[in-house]
């Protein structure tokens, strides 16, 4: 690939590796090595808000060798007709794929559009219910990303510490035991 870091012609590139090969210790870390290593190995430069977006799909880094797939989109359209380079991690090198992406994840991929959708500003929204924090906290140790203040809150009541170690694999009870003390 060029390494004219300057271009805005559009690119998608779609990373694959397993979650054990990610540099870092959370989520954020993990994600932004990753950024980084890819656009250092695509442009020779750091990963750029105002040119690239990016996106995961199953970085649940908490559970080794799962495969996770990282998005890159860089560049401007006037369509989602962008075509795909598709790179495999190594835990040391990029290693571009030649082959034809599979059904299975052209199809996955219609669900990320390359121009992203228009949001409107929406009202303030209700604090989540006891069932969503947990599910957020859930889906956060799952991910290894940091829990809020807000969803920690949740950890001072007894029950919905035990409702929480009910709902999740005993790996991470050591960690809820360890953050409903703080």
């Amino acid at each position: 690939m060029s390494n004219d870091q300057n271009s805005d012609t559009p690119k998608r590139i779609l990373l694959q590796t397993k979650t054990h090969l990610v540099p870092g210790d959370d989520y954020q870390e993990r994600c932004d090595k990753m950024k980084n290593l890819l656009c250092q190995h695509l442009w020779n430069r750091d990963f750029d808000y105002t040119h690239d977006r990016w996106q995961e799909y199953g970085a649940a880094f908490a559970y080794e060798g799962r495969r996770c797939y990282f998005l890159l989109d860089h560049g401007q359209s006037t369509t989602n007709d962008v075509p795909v380079l598709w790179y495999k991690w190594t835990g040391t090198s990029f290693q571009l794929i030649e082959s034809p992406l599979p059904a299975q994840i052209l199809g996955k991929l219609k669900g990320y559009p390359f121009i992203p959708p228009k949001r409107e500003r929406s009202e303030a929204q209700p604090p989540p219910d006891a069932a969503t924090r947990r599910q957020m906290i859930r889906f956060k140790l799952r991910s290894k990303m940091k829990i809020a203040p807000v969803e920690l809150e949740l950890l001072k009541n007894p029950d919905q510490v035990a409702l929480l170690k009910a709902e999740v694999d005993p790996r991470f009870w050591d960690q809820i035991d360890h953050l409903a003390q703080r």
